[in-house]
């Protein structure tokens, strides 16, 4: 048996804790920045960078063809979907370990600026699909001069 000498003022702390972590949590999940995994279901890994003129989306893909995978904007989401296709099991031998994921997948991320979803472009090289996306012209960070009055 376990003797743990109980303090009024820890339990608190134990609880604040726990609620803290279920808030962070619960935010994660509707702000749209919850792992993939921790959802229970497979999906790529995104990365997401900025420059002046364009965010840059990489995403993970390897064993998926580029033209099973859809990409889409609407409004300030960038959503990706595809199928990664299970291979074929031989029936002759028995999986000790299966750690390999497949079937269908979909990424949502809000993007942090507007972007000209026309001008979008995509290509995939060695299992990484690259998504560029122009910003609107309005969205580019500009130099403001500030005039002095005399």
């Amino acid at each position: 048996m376990d003797k743990t000498n109980w303090k009024p003022g820890r339990q608190e702390t134990v609880v604040e804790a726990l609620k803290n972590e279920f808030n962070e949590l619960f935010e994660r999940f509707w702000s749209g920045q919850m792992e993939p995994m921790q959802l229970g279901r497979w999906a790529p890994a995104i990365d997401v960078s900025e420059t002046a003129d364009a965010v840059q989306v990489h995403v993970e893909i390897p064993g998926i063809e580029p033209s099973q995978v859809e990409i889409s904007i609407e409004g300030d989401v960038l959503t990706i979907r595809g199928q990664k296709p299970e291979l074929p099991r031989d029936t002759n031998r028995k999986f000790l370990r299966v750690e390999r994921r497949y079937g269908t997948f979909m990424r949502s991320i809000r993007l942090p600026v507007a972007v000209a979803a026309d001008q979008a472009a995509a290509s995939a090289h060695n299992g990484v699909l690259e998504i560029s996306l122009p910003r609107y012209e309005d969205a580019k960070a500009r130099k403001v001069n500030i005039s002095l009055e005399k």
